[in-house]
């Protein structure tokens, strides 16, 4: 009796393709903090935007604070650990694409009344894409000189 195409002499088809990954915003070795950070941001930006109450206000600025700050910490330490250890996971992504569009919302959200008067900034918590952008990108030279050992 012939067994060699039987599914008992086959290897298991699972177990031999790679898994799949579902949608991630930062690389793999990336900081919990940082990507918490990041979120925050997000939201408390965004939150602002849609519900322009001041139940959202507040939470948007609570979402901010803790948001700007896990960043500040987060950036610096991710930096770091990619020089001395070679971490991967740098989001360097990020840090463009929050300063590029953080840079053109900025502009978007900014108003005149009359051609001849100053310009208003509609929305004050727009700043915080280009400034969390802006420290990462600063911090990235850093992430990338390699471990002198």
């Amino acid at each position: 009796m012939n067994t060699e195409g039987t599914a008992e002499n086959t290897p298991d088809q699972k177990t031999n393709a790679p898994e799949k990954k579902g949608f991630t915003f930062t690389d793999d070795g990336c900081r919990v903090e940082l990507r918490l950070g990041i979120l925050l941001v997000i939201a408390a930006t965004f939150l602002w935007q849609f519900l322009a109450t001041s139940a959202s206000s507040s939470i948007a600025h609570i979402m901010a604070f803790l948001g700007l700050g896990l960043m500040l910490i987060a950036i610096p330490l991710q930096a770091l650990d990619a020089k001395k250890y070679s971490r991967p996971g740098y989001p360097i992504k990020i840090g463009i694409i929050f300063t590029v569009m953080g840079l053109l919302m900025l502009a978007d959200n900014m108003y005149r009344e009359r051609w001849d008067e100053s310009l208003h900034i509609i929305f004050p918590w727009g700043v915080l894409l280009p400034i969390t952008g802006t420290w990462t990108l600063l911090w990235w030279p850093i992430s990338r000189q390699a471990k002198n050992n």
